[in-house]
């Protein structure tokens, strides 16, 4: 209904990964509108883009200082970041970012621990293993 809307565009990348359809992320983020591209919502989906493709001098070229602000504020586009940072590979930065989504207030434990398929490749991390039991406090003190 509205092909140039970057939000839906992410959401639309975002399937196609988990998916595994890799090879049809970058001829869709390759239409987007160029108005939309250095949007904050635009530079997220170039880099889910750039991440699944292996590219990963080009995720990190992605990130500005206004990205960097978006996400440090919202767990949402934190969790974004971690995911594209995930795909490239980039464990270091994943983490990161995953923190950063936990202390804006995702603590969301089952999804974290098992449902994310994003962030498979990092559950075998010691460093991930320990900010999912400081999320797991937290969840369960939710629930009591």
């Amino acid at each position: 209904m509205d092909p140039g809307n970057p939000m839906g565009r992410l959401f639309y990348a975002e399937i196609l990964a988990v998916n595994r359809r890799f090879d049809e992320i970058s001829p869709l983020v390759a239409t987007m509108p160029p108005d939309t591209q250095g949007s904050v919502v635009g530079r997220l989906t170039l880099m889910l883009a750039a991440a699944t493709a292996g590219r990963k001098d080009e995720v990190e070229a992605l990130m500005t200082p206004e990205l960097g602000a978006a996400s440090t504020a919202s767990d949402l586009f934190s969790r974004h970041l971690a995911h594209n940072y995930a795909l490239a590979g980039m464990t270091d930065r994943a983490l990161e970012w995953v923190a950063n989504a936990v202390d804006r207030g995702f603590t969301n434990y089952p999804y974290l621990a098992f449902h994310d398929p994003y962030l498979e490749a990092l559950r075998d991390d010691s460093r991930f293993v320990r900010l999912l039991a400081a999320v797991h406090r937290r969840w369960t003190a939710f629930e009591a």
